[in-house]
């Protein structure tokens, strides 16, 4: 029995059941690509929508926030940066100001070498016959403040 070329008609009707690689249903085994995956996709792409609102900027929540240098009237000392971990800005700035006044207690050029607020610092300095330059770490568990200053001494 000689077979029928196909028709126009068939010919659309059996293309129209294989599916190109790489569509809905293809690849081993039926489904792959169907709701599942999409519903799959769909959550992932909810999951980092998510991350990114928590974390503006792409720093994780409990990442180092800048925050605004409080003011330090009448010491001659200038805070030039203030960064805090795991805790707050306003704890931070209560820091920032306990350690200067710690600091400058026994002069413009004094050091502080007890806990202040609870945390225990430690300073990095550059000293010039005018000036301090530092930098303050301080830690108390996971929290920590970092501050910058500059210190006028003398004239």
């Amino acid at each position: 029995m000689p077979t029928a070329a196909p028709t126009a008609s068939t010919a659309r009707t059996s293309a129209a059941r294989v599916r190109p690689s790489g569509g809905r249903g293809a690849g081993v085994g039926r489904g792959t690509g169907g709701r599942a995956s999409r519903a799959l996709g769909g959550v992932a792409l909810a999951g980092v929508v998510a991350v990114l609102a928590v974390a503006p900027g792409g720093a994780s929540a409990a990442g180092a926030k800048t925050c605004t240098v409080p003011a330090l009237p009448g010491t001659g000392t200038t805070v030039t940066s203030l960064k805090v971990t795991k805790t707050t800005c306003g704890a931070g700035a209560k820091t920032v100001k306990a350690f200067t006044a710690c600091r400058t207690k026994t002069g413009p050029a004094g050091r502080c070498v007890k806990k202040v607020s609870g945390y225990a610092c430690r300073e990095v300095r550059q000293n010039a016959p005018t000036e301090i330059t530092g930098t303050v770490t301080c830690t108390k568990g996971k929290a920590k403040v970092v501050h910058g200053y500059r210190q006028v001494i003398g004239g």
